[in-house]
């Protein structure tokens, strides 16, 4: 279901990635800080922008035995009932390297505003890297490495999305809905240690399926 975003609306992109038996779900929240030449941008322009960004990043951090499967914008900031997700769907093999480490093995970014405090900063793990990913002491390579950079200074910058006759700007920010007003992500810093998210792993409970 396509909606509109106005000065100051907040949306949440989720990426997913899948492996056979579990799938990945990645979320940022990025606010529309300045619009030229219209009044809003439509989801339908929001969702393909973002899809192409996260695609680019992700599917050179995977390993082969995964795929980036999609993603999902999610309208956060107006008075419920909030409008159904704008999805695209894809599937591209990862290109990262062969093979996978344990589904629960990620990349770690943490992201900072200028406030103190849980509700001033986040975390991003990136899903199913390669084996060829880890070093023999078990720290990520330094090939690795530069791209976890490369996603980390993407999701600390503005994007700038075409909608018709319009374009908007979108900054990355941390919010919660009923929380803090957004705050505006400054910088973040990619970790050089693996992170572990137990919910992608390979025992428990399979997330679902988004589409």
């Amino acid at each position: 279901m396509a909606f509109s975003v106005v000065i100051g609306g907040v949306v949440k992109v989720v990426a997913y990635c899948k492996v056979p038996g579990q799938v990945s779900a990645t979320a940022r929240e990025w606010q529309l800080t300045n619009i030229t030449g219209g009044t809003s941008i439509s989801s339908t322009d929001i969702a393909p922008y973002f899809d192409d960004f996260f695609l680019s990043n992700l599917v050179p951090m995977l390993g082969d035995g995964a795929d980036y499967y999609g993603c999902q914008v999610y309208y956060l900031t107006p008075t419920p009932p909030l409008p159904r997700p704008e999805p695209i769907v894809d599937t591209v093999p990862g290109t990262g390297g062969v093979g996978i480490l344990p589904t629960q093995t990620s990349g770690l970014i943490s992201l900072y505003s200028n406030d103190l405090g849980r509700s001033g900063q986040g975390r991003v793990y990136v899903p199913f890297p390669a084996p060829g990913d880890a070093n023999d002491d078990g720290t990520p390579t330094a090939g690795y490495m530069t791209k976890l950079n490369a996603l980390k200074n993407a999701l600390t910058t503005n994007q700038t999305v075409p909608s018709g006759g319009a374009v908007g700007t979108f900054s990355p920010v941390l919010y919660v809905p009923g929380g803090p007003p957004p705050k505006l992500i400054t910088y973040g810093i990619a970790r050089d240690a693996w992170a572990t998210q137990r919910r992608r792993g390979a025992y428990g409970r399979v997330n679902a399926n988004p589409f």
